[in-house]
């Protein structure tokens, strides 16, 4: 996990121009400092919002987007990295030999914009992660910090809508990251993995194409067949593709409004 990075200078915020949309959607604001070059760095999630707040922004500021998640666990054997393709684990992505260790890598349709973001940051001196306040948006910001590896300070950037007012509170009062958001989302990803995506393609072969095992679902399939749920033992299995109408139906006590089978 990276340490906490602390928070940079303040800034204050001034509505102005943007220099319109660059390529891939993103967009950057006027800079006078450097020489013409921008001397802070602020990353968002989506073009879209670093159109906006670019404008809001104006000079000093830097605004690109990440478009969405920059990493994540290997959907291929092409994308694990060379030194653990001799792994047992590695498909999956999970070090099960080690705490659970997730592994992460730059997927191929995002490294030309990891390397964008690269590029930009060596012109900044400040780094500014205004991902969204949620769980997956910490998620972000962290994955950036691991990837990017800023040399500069860094700071989060936390705003509940975009406003002139809102952006310009963000910058004056800058955060840390929330690691405790992060764990929650790490221990999320490794559950998919460990769970659903070993699930998954049973339900493609047994049930219907396509269909995807969450980490709540698997667990109560798995509780279910082994006797130890609710009702356990007594719904026949599915055995092939159904509709509806065919399925059979659970008893009355799965049936139920216990706790444990609410999703």
């Amino acid at each position: 996990m990276p340490a906490r990075t602390r928070a940079g200078n303040t800034a204050k915020a001034s509505k102005a121009s943007s220099n319109g949309g660059s390529k891939a959607g993103t967009a950057r604001a006027r800079a006078t400092a450097r020489g013409g070059r921008g001397t802070k760095l602020v990353i968002v999630e989506s073009p879209s919002k670093a159109r906006t707040i670019a404008g809001y922004l104006g000079n000093g500021y830097v605004v690109e987007s990440s478009v969405g998640h920059i990493r994540d666990m290997p959907d291929s054997a092409a994308e694990i990295p060379a030194k653990y393709r001799g792994e047992p684990w590695a498909r999956l992505g999970v070090n099960v030999d080690d705490n659970f260790e997730p592994l992460f890598v730059v997927h191929s349709d995002k490294r030309q914009q990891v390397s964008k973001l690269k590029s930009l940051l060596k012109d900044a001196d400040e780094l500014l992660l205004a991902t969204d306040e949620d769980r997956e948006g910490e998620a972000i910001a962290w994955h950036l910090l691991e990837e990017l590896k800023p040399k500069v300070p860094t700071s989060r950037m936390v705003f509940h809508e975009i406003t002139p007012e809102a952006i310009a509170r963000a910058i004056a009062n800058p955060q840390e990251l929330d690691q405790g958001k992060v764990d929650a989302y790490q221990a999320r990803r490794v559950l998919d993995r460990l769970y659903g995506y070993e699930v998954s393609p049973v339900l493609w072969k047994k049930v219907m194409p396509k269909l995807s095992a969450g980490r709540v679902q698997s667990v109560a399939t798995g509780s279910w067949s082994s006797g130890s749920g609710p009702g356990c033992g007594s719904w026949p299995p599915v055995t092939g593709t159904s509709t509806a109408a065919s399925r059979p139906r659970p008893p009355a006590r799965a049936r139920s409004s216990e706790p444990a089978w609410s999703s």
